[in-house]
């Protein structure tokens, strides 16, 4: 399962979307879940040249960020949180969270 995030700026997502890919950045290629972060601000030509992204940012007004998985687009306009990524892959991404964090759902910006 491949799980793309296109997005405006690198650093506008949550430490609970960092703390997701950076987990899978460091597996295998063969393992379950690839993980890949783009953000437009370094890489303009990746979203023209994707036409799902594409598509999305000529139709809507906040488009990103998008979430693609396995090519097919499961969020536009926002993150996806953890209870989100669990829905989308059928993994269970509550368990990935900063030591830091003591809530339940993630949403606190502190993991």
């Amino acid at each position: 399962m491949r799980l793309e995030i296109y997005e405006e700026k690198s650093d506008g997502a949550g430490a609970a979307i960092a703390q997701v890919f950076a987990a899978f950045s460091e597996e295998a290629e063969n393992e379950q879940l690839q993980t890949a972060r783009y953000n437009l601000e370094d890489e303009p030509d990746r979203f023209t040249r994707h036409p799902l992204v594409s598509q999305a940012m000529q139709n809507m007004e906040q488009a990103l960020p998008l979430t693609i998985v396995d090519g097919e687009i499961m969020l536009i306009g926002e993150y996806p949180d953890m209870e989100d990524l669990t829905e989308i892959t059928g993994m269970n991404f509550q368990d990935i969270r900063n030591k830091a964090c003591q809530c339940s759902n993630c949403k606190c910006g502190k993991g």
